[in-house]
């Protein structure tokens, strides 16, 4: 499936595409990181490069609003996800959610476990993902910029198998 041709509908009928991510989109997404305050939700807002699987940006009715990405997990079927969006305007809209199913259905042939951490804080993301299909794993915590920050580990299991 060949994402940049793929789009689902919104409930107000725009589309939510993804375009692949190009050198020029890290000053943008560098903005929006800095925009939303994005070390309330996250600590990076960025894959590390050696590991990136997948890269992408997300466009509704041809704006950019979002990245998303997948980089390498500890086994080889297994991928970390990243999300963010560039305003807190669009939370809540459901860009979110079809960013991630389009990403869950380009991999699903090729990744059976996609994983996430997501602060235990964040209400809404943590309903987001569960509505697309993933489930608490367990808990955790680390040390960012000298705050302790508690996370839940999130997973999604694909049956790379089916027909």
């Amino acid at each position: 499936m060949d994402l940049v041709n793929t789009s689902i509908l919104l409930q107000d009928n725009s589309s939510v595409i993804l375009r692949d991510f190009t050198v020029n989109d890290h000053r943008l997404v560098n903005d929006w990181a800095s925009n939303i305050d994005s070390s309330k939700y996250m600590s990076r807002y960025s894959p590390k490069k050696e590991e990136t699987l997948l890269h992408k940006i997300i466009q509704t009715d041809g704006n950019d609003v979002g990245v998303i990405w997948l980089e390498r997990g500890a086994e080889a079927d297994t991928a970390m996800l990243g999300i963010i969006l560039r305003d807190e305007s669009l939370f809540g809209h459901g860009i979110g959610t079809k960013a991630i199913m389009l990403t869950l259905c380009k991999v699903s042939q090729s990744l059976s476990v996609i994983r996430l951490h997501v602060r235990d804080d964040n209400a809404r993301a943590i309903s987001c993902y569960e509505s697309c299909g993933f489930h608490i794993l367990g808990e955790g915590e680390k040390i960012t910029q000298g705050r302790k920050l508690q996370f839940k580990i999130m997973e999604r299991r694909n049956d790379i198998n089916a027909t």
